[in-house]
């Protein structure tokens, strides 16, 4: 459901993920930047600066993804999109039988803090991606 609804998106995509475990995502992120979408993500800084994740980053960077990651040593863990002004929230639980028991109590606490966290994040570019690549190279 949710690789379909970003699909249709027309005009924003914001997402929070931690890790692209799903390389499909990844695609249609890429996509829809190259189609003249805004696309802005949140990461998990480590994640997203750790030597497998980061040529994935390098990638959305090049097309014109817009990526941020939180200021600190903040975990950013949470699993939402906004596509087109309309929420679609999975929360922080994993898409298994226990996860998606859970998810609810989990998304609605998220929804309270979602603005202040939002708040407290930073763009990363190119560049922070190539030194963070470079540092854990052989």
């Amino acid at each position: 459901m949710l690789l379909r609804t970003l699909r249709l998106s027309t005009s924003r995509v914001l997402g929070t993920l931690f890790a692209f475990t799903h390389l499909g995502v990844k695609g249609v992120f890429k996509q829809k930047a190259k189609d003249g979408v805004q696309v802005c993500l949140m990461l998990d800084r480590r994640q997203a600066l750790c030597p497998h994740e980061a040529p994935l980053v390098a990638e959305l960077l090049e097309v014109g993804v817009e990526i941020y990651v939180p200021v600190g040593s903040v975990l950013q863990f949470k699993k939402g999109n906004i596509v087109d002004d309309v929420i679609f929230i999975t929360g922080s639980a994993n898409a298994t039988k226990k996860g998606r028991s859970r998810t609810s109590r989990i998304t609605s606490r998220q929804v309270k803090v979602r603005a202040s966290v939002l708040e407290l994040r930073v763009l990363i570019t190119a560049s922070d991606v190539l030194h963070s690549w470079a540092i854990h190279s052989f």
